[in-house]
């Protein structure tokens, strides 16, 4: 439904023609009956002819948002306002919840990490990044109380505590596994989280 309003909405705003032209949009937040979106249009040859560019289709960035914001309201952290960074070596994603509600969903593009254990310098510039991102978030909303790490990032413990010094918030690892029970306890958990979520809504 909100696919079909913002592709009404932006032939008003932007020039593209939907025979030979891809809309593309994203949600940057939702208030209330507000939602702020950014979209573009690109011509359907030139987005084919760099589909080699992208390591996995665009459409499963939505899945992964939104699977991450479902397996963190159903976590022990759904009534409370935490940030999960899910950090894997070639990609990430970011998802805030505030007191049962998901206020903010993004990915975070160009991830290269050549080491899972950040240093100095890597752990400034996600300090930077994830200050940067929470100015999306409404100005009522921007009193958090948790910081989450997940992913390849989340197998070196002290990653998790170092960015939430750096955030002055709690830290931990998240675990999408809490409450289930396991026949073995891996402790590379934190790598499933996105599987584990996606299989939580039935997404193979």
């Amino acid at each position: 439904e909100l696919e079909d309003h913002i592709a009404w909405e932006a032939r008003f705003m932007i020039d593209y023609d939907e025979s030979v032209d891809v809309l593309s949009f994203a949600v940057l937040r939702s208030v209330g009956k507000e939602t702020w979106i950014v979209a573009s249009a690109a011509s359907r040859k030139d987005v084919i002819g760099k589909l080699e560019l992208f390591p996995y289709p665009p459409e499963l960035v939505d899945t992964a948002l939104t699977s991450l914001a479902n397996a963190l309201l159903a976590s022990q952290w759904g009534k409370r306002a935490p940030i999960l960074l899910h950090l894997d070596r070639n990609r990430a994603f970011l998802v805030v919840v505030s007191h049962g509600d998901p206020i903010l969903m993004q990915e975070i593009f160009n991830v290269r990490l050549m080491n899972t254990r950040l240093d100095k310098d890597m752990l400034t510039w996600w300090q930077d990044e994830l200050k940067l991102r929470c100015n999306f978030l409404p100005s009522d909303k921007r009193s958090l109380d948790g910081f989450l790490l997940s992913g390849e990032a989340a197998l070196e413990p002290d990653n998790a505590k170092a960015l939430g010094d750096r955030l002055n918030l709690e830290a931990e690892i998240f675990n999408p596994f809490e409450g289930v029970n396991l026949v073995d306890d891996d402790a590379r958990q934190p790598i499933y989280t996105l599987a584990y979520s996606s299989a939580m809504r039935a997404e193979e």
